[in-house]
């Protein structure tokens, strides 16, 4: 559900979501 609207915020701060990303990863892994 959220995962294009992060997607999105992560092309704009790619460094700053980066950690976020990989968190994200693991929980819809």
């Amino acid at each position: 559900m959220g995962v294009s609207e992060h997607s999105e915020v992560t092309k704009m701060q790619p460094v700053e979501n980066e950690q976020e990303e990989k968190m994200h990863v693991i929980e819809y892994s």
